[in-house]
C-alpha cells in the first residue's frame, strides 16, 4: 500500500485511499503467513542473516498496526543472528514519531528514506503528494530517533527534471546524513504512467550528466560504491548504483543480487529464492501479487530451475526427508517412466506447469497492455484453450485489469 501511486512505478502497490478496506485483513492474512514461514525456518535450521520490510510503503501502516507486525515476528524468528534490521520508509507523508518509535522498539537499525527528488515541481509530476519540506521534516524525526543506518534513493531522468535541479537534490541528499545513497536511473515501465501517458522526459545527455555529476559528488563525500544492477527499459541503457559511507553497507541489497543466500519473501508480489548450493540449483515461488488475493488466502505457485533445466518433484527421498528433483520428462518414453515412478507426483508437476504458463501470459498482457480492457478471443477447438483464455481472465481480474474470454 502506498498513499499515492508514483507515474513511474509498475510495482505491486494499492493506493491507500482506495484499498483502506483491505489494510487490515492483508495485515491479518500476513501474520498467518509469518507463523507458517516461521515454522518453516525453523524445519530447515535457517539463520536469519537480514530483514528487509519494503513495499509499498510500510509506513502507511498505523504505528499499533507495526507494533503488531514486527513483534510478531520478534516472537516467531530468531533474530539473534541478524546483521540488519530495515524497514522502507519511503515517503516522508507516512512518517511519524511515533511510527518511528515503533520500529525502533523493534529493532529496527536501519529505514530507507526515498525521496527520488527534492525539487517540488518534479515531486509534483511524478504523483507524490508531499514536499520536499516534508522529507527535511522525515529527516529531522528520523535523527531523532537515533537509527544507526538511514538509506536514501535519487531517481536520475525523471519528468521536470534537470542536470542543475538533479545535483541540488544530490547536495541535499548527502548534506541530510544518510550514510547509504542510491541513484536509480528511470527506468521505463510498460505498466507505468509515464510509459503510457508518453510523458516527457529529460534527454539521454542530460540524464547522462546527472549521473556523471553523482559519481564525482558522492565520491568526494566519502561515498564508494558496493552494488550495481540494471534493468531493461532505462534512459539511455545507464545502471542503478548504491553508495555508502565507511560502515555503512545496506547487507541485503547484496544478499538479494549475488545468489548464494536464499531469500524468503512474505506478502503480495513476494519471490522466495532457495539456494541448494550443494545442487547448484535455486527454487523460486511467486506469491500471488494482489492483497485482496492474500486476504483470502490465495497459494503460492513454484518453479525450479538450475544447471540441468526444468525439473520435477520424484517419490525418492533424502535423509532429510526433503524429495529430489529431476530434469522434466519431454520424450514418451520419459513421461511414460515417470507416471509408472511417480504418477502423482508427475500431475502435481504437470498442473505447477500450466499455472506457471497461466500466469506468465497474464503478466505479458498486463505489461504491455496500451488500453483499459483485454478480449481474450478462441476458437472452440475441444483443445482447451477457452478453458485457458476463461484462467487468464480470472488472473487479469485478480490482477485490477478488465477483461473477457469470448469462444
Amino acid at each position: 500500500f502506498c498513499p499515492t501511486r508514483c507515474a513511474y512505478c509498475s510495482f505491486v502497490s494499492n493506493s491507500v485511499e482506495k484499498s483502506f478496506h483491505l489494510v487490515e485483513p492483508y495485515l491479518e492474512a500476513l501474520l498467518a503467513e509469518v507463523d507458517s514461514a516461521a515454522e518453516l525456518v525453523r524445519e530447515l535450521g535457517l539463520r536469519i542473516k537480514s530483514f528487509y520490510m519494503g513495499g509499498g510503503t510500510p509506513t502507511t501502516l498505523t504505528a499499533e498496526q507495526m507494533d503488531r507486525l514486527l513483534g510478531r515476528l520478534n516472537d516467531k524468528f530468531d533474530m539473534s543472528h541478524t546483521v540488519e534490521y530495515t524497514v522502507e520508509a519511503g515517503r516522508p507523508d507516512t512518517i511519524t514519531a511515533e511510527k518511528l518509535a515503533a520500529l525502533r522498539r523493534n529493532g529496527v537499525t536501519r529505514v530507507s528514506i526515498n525521496p527520488q527528488s527534492m525539487d517540488d515541481r518534479v515531486l509534483a509530476a511524478i504523483g507524490r503528494r508531499h514536499t520536499a519540506d516534508d522529507i527535511r521534516r522525515a529527516m529531522e524525526l528520523v535523527a531523532a530517533a537515533d537509527f544507526p543506518h538511514v538509506n536514501m534513493d535519487l531517481i536520475a531522468g525523471l519528468p521536470e527534471d534537470s542536470p542543475e535541479g538533479f545535483r541540488r537534490s544530490l547536495d541535499e541528499v548527502i548534506a541530510l546524513g544518510a550514510d547509504d545513497i542510491t541513484v536509480h536511473t528511470l527506468s521505463l515501465k510498460k505498466g507505468s504512467r509515464i510509459t503510457l501517458e508518453g510523458t516527457r522526459l529529460p534527454a539521454v545527455e542530460e540524464v547522462a550528466a546527472m549521473l556523471d555529476y553523482a559519481d564525482g559528488t558522492l565520491r568526494g563525500a566519502g561515498f564508494a560504491p558496493y552494488y550495481l544492477y540494471r534493468q531493461k527499459y532505462m534512459s539511455g541503457s545507464f545502471e542503478n548504483v548504491g553508495w555508502c559511507r565507511p560502515g555503512g553497507v545496506g547487507w541485503y541489497n547484496i544478499y538479494i543480487m549475488e545468489e548464494l543466500h536464499s531469500i524468503l519473501s512474505l506478502g503480495a508480489g513476494g519471490s522466495t529464492k532457495m539456494v541448494d548450493s550443494a545442487r547448484q540449483r535455486i527454487e523460486r515461488v511467486f506469491t500471488s501479487s494482489t492483497p485482496r488475493s492474500i486476504s483470502s488466502g490465495r497459494r503460492r505457485s513454484g518453479r525450479t530451475s538450475g544447471p540441468s533445466g526444468p525439473s520435477m518433484r520424484t517419490a525418492a527421498n533424502e535423509p532429510s526427508g526433503r524429495k529430489e528433483t529431476r530434469p522434466m520428462a519431454y520424450s514418451l518414453k520419459e513421461i511414460n517412466d515417470a507416471v509408472r515412478s511417480d504418477p502423482k507426483g508427475f500431475v502435481e508437476e504437470c498442473d505447477a506447469a500450466y499455472a506457471r504458463k497461466i500466469e506468465s501470459a497474464a503478466r505479458r498482457i498486463a505489461d504491455n497492455r496500451s488500453c483499459s480492457r483485454i478480449v481474450l478471443l478462441s476458437g472452440p477447438s475441444g483443445s482447451g484453450k477457452t478453458t485457458t483464455a476463461k484462467k487468464i481472465e480470472a488472473r487479469l481480474e485478480e490482477m485490477g485489469i478488465r477483461s473477457h474470454a469470448i469462444s
